[in-house]
């Protein structure tokens, strides 16, 4: 299903934004697949799209709350922490600038 949504999207385009959205109405696991496609297949405007309902799904909840809806569970061990900041310098500094 996602392969054809995201091949439907690319012949139809992103030029109207509700056509656009109308491909993300989806349940959360089938988001993340279109997620997944899009990126694979390299789809832009396609994944921007699903990434701006992602971000409309996590607004003004709590991160226990995202945990939950996304069924996110266990933090970083710290092995894992550490490499993610190894990659990613600049979070050091956003994490001790709160």
């Amino acid at each position: 299903m996602s392969v054809r949504s995201c091949f439907s999207f690319a012949s139809v385009g992103s030029d109207s934004l509700v056509r656009a959205q109308s491909f993300v109405n989806v349940h959360r696991d089938e988001l993340r697949q279109l997620i997944e496609t899009a990126e694979s297949l390299q789809i832009e405007p396609m994944l921007e799209v699903c990434v701006v309902k992602v971000a409309t799904m996590i607004k003004d909840h709590t991160e226990e709350e995202v945990d939950e809806a996304f069924g996110i569970s266990g933090d970083l061990t710290p092995e894992e922490e550490e490499k993610v900041y190894a990659e990613n310098p600049w979070l050091k500094e956003l994490a001790a600038a709160q």
